[in-house]
Order: C-alpha cells, then structure tokens, then sequence
C-alpha cells in the first residue's frame, strides 16, 4: 500500500507543479501581450527589472523586515499591465455606445498600466531608500 500511496502523491504534485508552470506560462504571456500594448520597450523592461532588483536588495540591506509589503507593488504592476493583455483577448460589443464606453474603459486602464509600469517603481525604490537611510544612526557633529 505504501507503494500506491507514493505513485499517487506523485501524480498529484506532478498536477500540481504543471498548474503552477501553466499559471506562470499564462501571466508571463499576459504581461507580455500588455507591454506590447501600452508600447513598453526593452528599456522599459530593463528599468521595470532593474527597480525589482534594486528594491529587493534596498529590502535585504534595510533593519525593518516589515517592509516587504512594498514589494507588492511590482505585482500590481504586473497585473495592470497584464490586464491590457488580456483585454486583447475579448471581442468588442456589437452596438456603438457600449463600444465608446469600452475604448473609455480601455484608455483609462492604458494610463492607469503605463502609471503602474513607470511610476510604481521609483516610488517603491524611493521608500525603500529613505527607509534604508532612516534605520542609520546619526553620527554626532
């Protein structure tokens, strides 16, 4: 019996790992498809990953470990800018005015993206430089 319980666990984490490899195959896409979208370029990919990784190690070098809540921030990012993505993938309606409304709709989550893309990581670097400098002793003058 031991056995078949080992082929089963087997089976069920081999599901589980191929559902976590497809979700991750489907946001990458998703994010991929939105970037295309909003006009995202390879700089704009070097300065989204170059912000994560600065943030990730100001993170690591800062006292207050409290603070990785900021790094959610890159999600959000993620997912606005994977939310244009997957806004490619819908049809449009069939009658003009809930089409206007749509292309309102669709503007305002472009610039809400492209702040999400471009602004969120400064910020985020900003606050955790400022948290880094602030967990510094002061030296008496």
């Amino acid at each position: 019996m031991s056995f078949i319980n080992q082929v089963g666990a087997g089976v069920l984490a081999g599901f589980f790992i191929s559902f976590v490899v497809a979700f991750i195959c489907f946001q990458t896409e998703l994010f991929r498809q939105g970037a295309e979208s909003i006009g995202v370029s390879f700089f704009g990919f070097s300065y989204f990953f170059g912000s994560f990784v600065t943030s990730a190690i100001l993170w690591k070098l800062s006292k207050g470990k409290s603070s990785a809540k900021y790094l959610g921030f890159f999600a959000v990012a993620i997912i606005a800018v994977g939310s244009i993505g997957l806004g490619n993938l819908t049809a449009d309606s069939v009658s003009s005015a809930p089409i206007d409304m749509q292309k309102n709709i669709d503007g305002f989550a472009r610039l809400v993206a492209q702040l999400s893309f471009w602004v969120m990581p400064a910020v985020v670097v900003i606050a955790y430089g400022f948290l880094l400098s602030e967990a510094q002793p002061r030296k008496p003058e």
